[in-house]
């Protein structure tokens, strides 16, 4: 149900919720088209994503959320660095010829060191790593693997079969937190539960705001959830934090995404309808 990745980033709203109204339509046996988009057409007022209409049913009108803790653009711009730095990382061992073939491997660093790096120090710090790691070939093909602390602290190691979904390939393990520091304490993780119902409370007040136009409609509360890896806060805690939060009553259901795995790589978004 926690997303890592950064949020959909599509300009065209119904790109993110087509997959949404057909699994709503197969769940229900309903027939629900897209019928408007008015956040788009009427850019004066407050206005849902998307609108949808089916021959004798209720029309619907849809908000869909992206819910981040910690809050804020900083979070999730540092979690993108590290996709940048594993890209960069690949990319430099394929300019070198890479040795690396025919087996799992994992680069781990520590997300605290990547924040407030530019793209090109992001870049830098990917080619330094890659280059100890291939003038370090027996060390890297070992479980105990190489590392060092600089550019940042990093280690990059052979994975186990135990260890690993696949079989090839290089993947990377970006600790919340640095080497050697626990994960959330109590504290942190009653912070965290805070944070989100404060987050889907004001969400879910701004969504009811673009429902106001329309008092025929059903209107559907979409939210997916971003943040950082927790071992603690599951799906169920989360499906609670949601169900308890605050909810205007003009909103009829609030649905959840979560990940549905296709494969040991791919996933499909999925949506739960949890109120």
């Amino acid at each position: 149900m926690m997303f890592h990745c950064l949020p959909p980033d599509s300009r065209y709203e119904w790109d993110n919720l087509r997959g949404f109204v057909a699994q709503y339509n197969e769940r229900y046996g309903k027939k629900y088209n897209l019928s408007a988009c008015p956040e788009k057409v009427n850019r004066n007022t407050k206005e849902p994503e998307v609108a949808l209409e089916a021959i004798g049913e209720s029309p619907i009108v849809i908000e869909r959320k992206s819910i981040v803790w910690p809050p804020g653009k900083t979070y999730m711009a540092d979690h993108h660095k590290s996709h940048q730095l594993l890209e960069d990382f690949v990319r430099r061992f394929s300019q070198r010829g890479n040795p690396f073939t025919g087996s799992a491997y994992q680069l781990s660093v520590s997300a605290m060191d990547l924040e407030g790096k530019r793209k090109e120090q992001v870049a830098s710090i990917a080619e330094q790593i890659a280059d100890v790691a291939l003038s370090n070939p027996v060390e890297a093909q070992s479980r105990r693997g190489v590392g060092g602390r600089e550019p940042i602290p990093w280690r990059f190691r052979l994975l186990s079969p135990e260890e690993s979904d696949s079989n090839t390939g290089i993947g990377i393990d970006v600790l919340v937190r640095d080497f050697g520091e626990p994960w959330e304490s109590p504290q942190q993780l009653e912070e965290e539960r805070l944070g989100y119902s404060e987050e889907f409370g004001r969400c879910a007040e701004e969504a009811a705001e673009k429902f106001v136009r329309y008092p025929d409609h059903r209107k559907l509360f979409l939210v997916q959830l971003f943040g950082e890896v927790s071992v603690d806060l599951g799906d169920e805690e989360l499906t609670e934090i949601v169900r308890s939060a605050h909810l205007p009553e003009t909103i009829d259901e609030v649905w959840v995404a979560r990940m549905e795995w296709v494969d040991l790589d791919e996933f499909e978004i999925a949506w739960d309808h949890v109120r």
